[in-house]
């Protein structure tokens, strides 16, 4: 009578018992039974968001569904360092500073890039050598000590010390930078960490305790010097001729690099057999000669091979030195066909480009004759066009500015006002005479010409229309001497990026006073004068 609803004023016993016989039956063993049963998807298909599957498999509640190897160390290092990290003042004022965290495009990034990518290749054909020829026991010199802290204490140190700098150098994920130390350690732990510590930690024991043979892991830093290299290399804006010349240099890097190693083996193959045997070192009588000495004769014998020369001065003469050979040789053919395959392909590449300027000479050459040029003409338009296509070569701004077109609309207006801003900011008259807002709704109108070498951008008496920045390359001011042979003086030149011209002629409503030419590929950024008053019309305080 009490209820207010109708369905529970004419049923409430019934809903009551219905409820009674649930309860009654949800805690009865067969369900508990029943819930061992449940897989992954049949706990995803019930959507129950206040329960956590991974909860239960780590409790081992399931029957068939038990957690992996991987699972239950990430439990346990959740448990015992994560979870009581994240509660500690440290780790919030770890994540909460963002000061410290490097950028990968930065200079201070790119050059400790080429620091341990040097270290990193001096110090794993260091660790083979010594290893291998044991020079360190023969010569304790007076450059031991030096060559101890240069070769062993700098480079562990280095590589502990980028291990806590990965920790604090943002990513890009998707074209998006992520500068959360969070999601930056997340991201550094999932990836190379262990890797890392795996080589770091037993290469920084071996030194410490001197333990012969544990320093070898360092080699396994081979692996991650092509990533270092093409992050490096990413970074850096090189030209056609530069980019082949890289190449080339880390083409001839990766024949002696394998060469190197080869040659320490073969030598470590012959000198810890058998005392009593007959190997090429004996037969070679250099077991007593200096370890260069020894070295070059083992780097000898893997160049040979390499190349399948074979000259047949230095042989295995066991078992173990003829097995080696023989799995050196099928390596050999391997390494020398691939590298034999890449200088073809840099060859065609440098080629074709090559190839490309001759076919467009002598079309230019047809196109002369046809046209009937005298001869001093002609050659200047041959040069001039020599000139222009080397230039192309090695910097092909058509290949270059593609990217522009292919930027989303609103990254490429990101784009736009970022790299005309800072064009601006060069520019002390600009800077000192409007405001910030005024000069970051140029920067949305100027565009941007290319003028090619020799081109006119005005010329004197021109009517000022246009208010003109430099952007890249080099400009030169004249003016024509009225005499019969139309004399050309050049009165300044500049190659200053942000420098603005035609300022004064721009804002009074004059002509140029001189003519401007392009003396090389320049690019300019120039707005019309109707355009610069509508903009500074919307800005009362500059106007």
């Amino acid at each position: 009578v009490g209820f207010s609803n109708k369905i529970w004023r004419t049923k409430a016993l019934e809903i009551l018992m219905i409820t009674l016989r649930f309860i009654s039956f949800i805690t009865k063993s067969n369900f508990a039974t029943s819930f061992k049963l449940i897989n992954k998807n049949v706990f995803e298909i019930i959507g129950d968001v206040s329960a956590d599957f991974t909860y239960y498999l780590l409790k081992n509640f399931f029957k068939y569904e038990k957690p992996t190897g991987f699972q239950k160390g990430q439990h346990f290092l959740n448990q015992t360092l994560l979870i009581p990290l994240r509660k500690t003042k440290l780790l919030k004022i770890y994540c909460g500073n963002q000061k410290l965290i490097m950028r990968p495009e930065s200079l201070a990034s790119i050059w400790w890039n080429i620091y341990i990518l040097t270290i990193l290749n001096i110090n794993v054909l260091y660790v083979s050598i010594k290893i291998a020829f044991k020079f360190d026991e023969q010569s304790q010199d007076d450059f031991y000590q030096a060559r101890q802290i240069i070769f062993d204490v700098l480079p562990s140190y280095s590589f502990m010390l980028e291990i806590l700098l990965k920790f604090n150098t943002c990513y890009y994920y998707k074209g998006a930078v992520i500068e959360n130390r969070y999601q930056i350690a997340k991201n550094y732990l999932r990836s190379s960490f262990f890797f890392d510590i795996f080589v770091v930690i037993p290469y920084f024991i071996s030194l410490r305790f001197d333990l012969q043979y544990l320093d070898l892991v360092i080699i396994l830093k081979v692996f991650q010097i092509t990533k270092f290299s093409r992050n490096l290399f990413d970074r850096l804006e090189l030209t056609a001729i530069q980019i082949v010349i890289v190449d080339l240099v880390k083409l001839g890097y990766t024949i002696l690099a394998a060469a190197h190693f080869s040659a320490c083996i073969w030598f470590l193959v012959g000198s810890t057999g058998n005392p009593n045997d007959t190997s090429w070192i004996k037969a070679q009588n250099i077991e007593n000669e200096q370890w260069f000495n020894q070295y070059l004769h083992s780097l000898y014998w893997s160049i040979i091979t390499m190349t399948t020369i074979g000259y047949g001065d230095i042989t295995p003469q066991n078992l173990r030195e003829r097995v080696f050979a023989v799995g050196m040789a099928l390596s050999a053919v391997g390494v020398f066909g691939y590298s034999i395959g890449n200088i073809n392909s840099i060859y065609a590449e440098w080629s074709r480009q090559s190839f490309q300027i001759r076919t467009d000479m002598n079309n230019l050459k047809k196109f002369i004759r046809i046209k009937g040029i005298n001869k001093h003409l002609a050659e200047k338009i041959r040069k001039y066009f020599e000139y222009v296509w080397s230039d192309q070569m090695e910097d092909n701004d058509s290949e270059v500015y593609k990217f522009s077109e292919m930027i989303p609309k609103q990254l490429a207006e990101e784009m736009k006002i970022d790299t005309n801003m800072k064009l601006i900011q060069k520019n002390s008259f600009l800077v000192n005479n409007f405001s910030e807002q005024f000069l970051i709704s140029l920067t949305k109108v100027l565009i941007e010409e290319k003028y090619v070498p020799e081109s006119t951008i005005y010329l004197q008496n021109d009517p000022s229309n246009y208010l003109y920045i430099l952007s890249n390359g080099s400009l030169s001011f004249y003016i024509t001497l009225n005499n019969k042979q139309q004399t050309i003086k050049v009165l300044e030149t500049i190659k200053n990026e942000g420098q603005a011209f035609g300022v004064l002629e721009f804002f009074q409503s004059q002509a140029y006073q001189v003519s401007c030419k392009s003396n090389q590929f320049s690019y300019v950024l120039k707005i019309d004068k109707s355009q610069f008053m509508e903009i500074i019309s919307q800005h009362k305080n500059d106007y």
